[in-house]
């Protein structure tokens, strides 16, 4: 995809998520098994980057393992949400929020101690699932839209009276994954398939990536 159609899609994404932003708040109150399963290894007193965190809602329970929480998403609408839920624990210095995108966070290098982060990387434009039925997901990659790459999707946001959005997503393999992952220099890297309640299926309806630096 070349850079000016990738970066107008970044845009889109912003302006879908600010728009949206209250009803997403609504649907995202308690994070699934498999979310809070990724955070078994966090230690006490680590810095632990939520990249692309929404409304903050993992924030608690990053607290509730001893560590810093910094959340960083795109939508300056959600980040205003988030500091008003956690108001107290921005003042305490345990939460730090920021706008920002992905690709160019608001930190030096190596500044965290480890990252988490959901439901994201689908969302940037770059080189069999659950929800195939739900959004015609086969038929798009069959028939991909003008100015898409292979592998690019439009999924409908509909809880949002009188806004019709459509969210652009990559419909990552694992294949996908770990060679972004192996290009990036990760000593290590995992990617499997996950339920919502954290046990694995194949072809679950979360693929997780794990990474070792």
């Amino acid at each position: 995809m070349q850079s000016q159609q990738a970066q107008a899609i970044i845009r889109k994404t912003k302006e879908n998520y600010n728009a949206i932003a209250s009803e997403w708040d609504i649907s995202r109150a308690r994070p699934s098994g498999v979310k809070l399963a990724a955070l078994k290894k966090i230690k006490s007193g680590v810095r632990i980057l939520d990249l692309g965190c929404g409304n903050a809602f993992m924030a608690p329970y990053v607290l509730e393992r001893g560590a810093k929480y910094f959340g960083v998403d795109i939508s300056g609408e959600l980040i205003k949400i988030a500091k008003k839920k956690l108001a107290k624990e921005i003042k305490n210095k345990q939460v730090e929020l920021r706008v920002g995108g992905a690709t160019k966070l608001p930190y030096k290098n190596n500044f965290f101690d480890g990252v988490i982060s959901f439901a994201v990387m689908h969302h940037i434009p770059s080189e069999d699932e659950w929800s195939d039925k739900r959004f015609g997901i086969s038929e798009q990659l069959k028939n991909p839209q003008p100015g898409t790459d292979v592998g690019d999707v439009m999924i409908p946001w509909k809880a949002t009276k009188g806004k019709p959005i459509q969210r652009y997503l990559h419909n990552f393999t694992k294949k996908e994954l770990l060679d972004l992952a192996r290009a990036a220099g990760f000593k290590s890297a995992r990617a499997e398939f996950f339920r919502r309640d954290a046990a694995r299926e194949k072809n679950g309806e979360e693929l997780v990536l794990s990474l070792v630096k």
